[in-house]
């Protein structure tokens, strides 16, 4: 089943507007191979990617919690793990923006 998922997703990639427009990688480069790659079971290959996908899943997961048992200490969770999210997906753009340059 995720396997199909995979397969349509393959050869249904949304092209980045970013990319073609500017020549250089945007925030979420990569995010679509990342997701392809967890689909098909392989964790490092997603995780290289496109860094902050396994962290904004768990931030998905605690928002819906969020919605349904709201309280003072999930919120206080969830500003966290934005926070974090926010940090490791510029620290990847930033990476790979250095490599762009001097490569």
């Amino acid at each position: 089943m995720l396997q199909n998922i995979a397969n349509w997703l393959s050869t249904h990639m949304l092209p980045c507007f970013y990319h073609r427009l500017f020549g250089l990688d945007c925030p979420f480069c990569g995010l679509q191979r990342s997701i392809i790659a967890l689909l098909q079971g392989d964790i490092g290959e997603s995780v290289t990617l496109f860094p902050v996908l396994i962290p904004l899943l768990i931030t998905g997961i605690v928002s819906i919690f969020y919605f349904f048992f709201p309280n003072h200490a999930m919120k206080r969770w969830m500003n966290y793990l934005l926070i974090f999210d926010t940090i490791i997906l510029m620290v990847n753009w930033m990476v790979k923006l250095i490599f762009c340059f001097f490569c």
